[in-house]
């Protein structure tokens, strides 16, 4: 039984070196961001008998050599033979990548539920996965099917959130040290689903979480490119600009059939204060859902822990002392002594 986190027993006791900061995020990530020109895949995550709609091509020591072409079966025989030689990472030009995860996103629970493919791997071409799917949202037309494709991907995140307690973990280790909308959207899902799981919330609640999560900046698509790509501070006329991406969000959502409460406030009111100094409509305390709260701490801390043209990422542990100390009153403190406790690697008794 995991014993019940009080208030008073919590307090920020991050430090540099913790498990967390002492991930070394290149090792981890070595098999997809091995070339700029190709994109890298473990070998371990092709599927025996799946048919692969991208050039597969091996690292030589004169070269990349392509060892199948698109439409190739995936058979024994070539598992084996490059298994003998070595390989235990195959690659696609950069151009097919979209092919590349498209396969990942059609055989995610084959993989998720495969013993031989490691926890980092997994967490690997999850992110990636998901951070594919979301790229697409922002840079299309919003469809019904965008978002709920982008929807579809948190059950197997989520299924392998469930099944290794150390997925949230990888998944925070591969996550952007970057700010970009999409990877942001993405890294908001995940610390929310870890937080989730801290709640030992039913496995229904955290899918529509994670889902709330992920959709949850979806109004940014309806500002102007400029504004939200800005590289540097917003003017006050642009933040007000900005400050419309919740209302435009719910109203997106609505009119592509989400209909959960839950999703919908996750857009609407990620960005209130408890003490009503939030917007778009100034809610205070229990008029903010739980969803919303959640999904606020994670919003902030991502914000604060990546970089930006205009400034540089935060550590873990100012980021956490600047939410804690500085923005009392405004954030849930039970959910982010929780938070804390998660990111500092502690676990519940």
């Amino acid at each position: 039984m995991r014993r019940k986190i009080r208030i008073s027993e919590v307090d920020v006791k991050v430090t540099e070196g913790s498990s967390l900061e002492s991930r070394h995020i290149d090792d981890i990530r070595k098999d997809i961001h091995d070339s700029p020109e190709y994109e890298g895949l473990p070998l371990r995550v092709l599927r025996n008998n799946s048919t692969v709609m991208f050039d597969i091509f091996v690292k030589a020591i004169d070269g990349f050599k392509r060892v199948a072409k698109k439409s190739t079966k995936v058979t024994d025989r070539l598992l084996d033979t490059l298994t003998e030689n070595h390989y235990d990472t195959v690659y696609t030009p950069y151009e097919q990548k979209s092919n590349l995860y498209e396969y990942v996103e059609n055989n995610l629970d084959s993989i998720i539920y495969d013993k031989d493919v490691t926890v980092e791997d997994k967490s690997e071409m999850i992110y990636s996965t998901a951070t594919d799917i979301a790229e697409a949202l922002f840079s299309n037309p919003i469809t019904t099917g965008t978002i709920q494709r982008t929807r579809g991907i948190i059950k197997p995140m989520l299924d392998s959130v469930l099944s290794d307690n150390t997925t949230i973990d990888s998944l925070i280790a591969v996550s952007s040290y970057d700010y970009y909308t999409y990877t942001h959207s993405v890294d908001v899902s995940v610390y929310s689903l870890g937080i989730g799981r801290e709640l030992e919330l039913f496995p229904t609640t955290l899918n529509l979480l994670g889902e709330a999560a992920i959709l949850h900046d979806i109004g940014k698509s309806q500002i102007d490119i400029d504004i939200v790509n800005k590289p540097g501070r917003l003017t006050s006329e642009e933040f007000d600009t900005m400050k419309l991406h919740p209302v435009y969000g719910h109203q997106l959502l609505v009119e592509h059939g989400v209909k959960n409460p839950a999703i919908l406030s996750g857009a609407k009111d990620h960005h209130e204060k408890l003490n009503g100094t939030g917007y778009p409509q100034g809610l205070k305390n229990e008029e903010i859902s739980k969803f919303a709260r959640i999904i606020a701490i994670a919003d902030i801390f991502n914000a604060l822990t990546t970089r930006r043209s205009y400034k540089p990422a935060l550590s873990t542990f100012d980021a956490l002392k600047i939410m804690k100390h500085q923005m009392e009153g405004e954030l849930d403190e039970d959910l982010l002594k929780r938070f804390i406790y998660m990111m500092s690697g502690k676990k519940n008794a």
